[in-house]
């Protein structure tokens, strides 16, 4: 049984909203190709740390997503930061 994902209001509110085509876009991308990316979890605590969008979307449309889990929060956003730093290298 997979644990429920919890979500932390004072994280949530941190977040950019979609515009109305991101969001449309997004959707489209998750009904035609499933959730790609995980959603980041702090396992310890059940805590969504990065994909809130992606998790609202598949809630709604009941549509499977994995979980990447970490063990504390300052790893977890260790790796995003350098994961998001890779992308602008690019």
């Amino acid at each position: 049984m997979t644990a429920t994902i919890l979500i932390d209001p004072e994280l949530a509110s941190l977040l950019t909203p979609l515009s109305e085509a991101e969001a449309g876009l997004l959707e489209h991308s998750i009904r035609t190709e499933g959730c790609r990316d995980p959603l980041v979890v702090w396992s310890e605590e059940q805590v969504l740390l990065d994909g809130h969008h992606r998790h609202a979307i598949c809630t709604r449309l009941d549509i499977p997503v994995g979980r990447s889990r970490y063990k504390n929060v300052y790893s977890t956003f260790l790796f995003n930061a350098l994961t998001r730093l890779s992308y602008l290298a690019m």
